[in-house]
């Protein structure tokens, strides 16, 4: 009779556990064009950029380069001076 018990017990307090949502959840969607301007921009390559940008949209990296960042119609412009960009 302990041992039902105790099971009982066991599988009521680990239920919760295996109840948890553990999927990964997709992010949500990127409204409007992104750029970051004026930082230090290190490159999957190893490269360096000081003083570059990085330009996104639709959640992908769309540009990157020396300089001031293209201006965007409808998106936003980070100032980055003095951060780093991975």
């Amino acid at each position: 009779m302990n041992t039902i018990r105790f099971y009982l017990l066991l599988t009521l307090i680990s239920a919760p556990a295996f109840a948890q949502d553990l999927g990964i959840k997709a992010p949500p969607k990127q409204a409007a064009p992104i750029a970051i301007e004026n930082a230090t921009v290190h490159t999957v390559s190893g490269d360096t950029i000081d003083g570059g940008f990085v330009a996104f949209a639709d959640g992908k990296i769309t540009a990157v380069g020396k300089g001031p960042a293209p201006r965007l119609a409808s998106g936003t412009v980070v100032d980055g001076t003095g951060k780093h960009v991975y």
